[in-house]
């Protein structure tokens, strides 16, 4: 999934998501989902920002603004405000943190060892 989100050009509109082959509308909902569901992972507190700051990172804030555009044409043309409502705060969340809380390297942080 990651060497799918890097090396696609992602459309921007519904019109050019119709003109996707099959498989690539495919990936890009799925990447979408597995995003949207974490995000509501996060949002119910079951997993901690910190957790994600430290295993996904700017990963999901640059994802969200590579697809952002068509999200927020197809919520708009598919009349569905809902549509990727948790990826997008997430990403909001992750940027935020990272500009206001950011972490050093864990083998730059003070450790002990296990």
């Amino acid at each position: 999934m990651l060497h799918y989100i890097n090396k696609t050009k992602i459309p921007t509109s519904a019109n050019d998501w119709s003109e996707w082959t099959e498989d690539d509308q495919v990936s890009f909902v799925h990447l979408s989902q597995q995003m949207e569901a974490i995000g509501l992972l996060l949002a119910e507190r079951l997993i901690s920002i910190d957790l994600l700051d430290k295993t996904l990172g700017s990963f999901i804030s640059s994802t969200w603004e590579k697809c952002r555009p068509l999200i927020l044409d197809l919520r708009e043309n598919h009349q569905d405000p809902f549509l990727s409502e948790y990826f997008q705060w997430m990403a909001e969340q992750i940027e935020r943190r990272m500009k206001e809380k950011p972490r050093k390297p864990f083998f730059r942080s003070a450790q002990t060892e296990i």
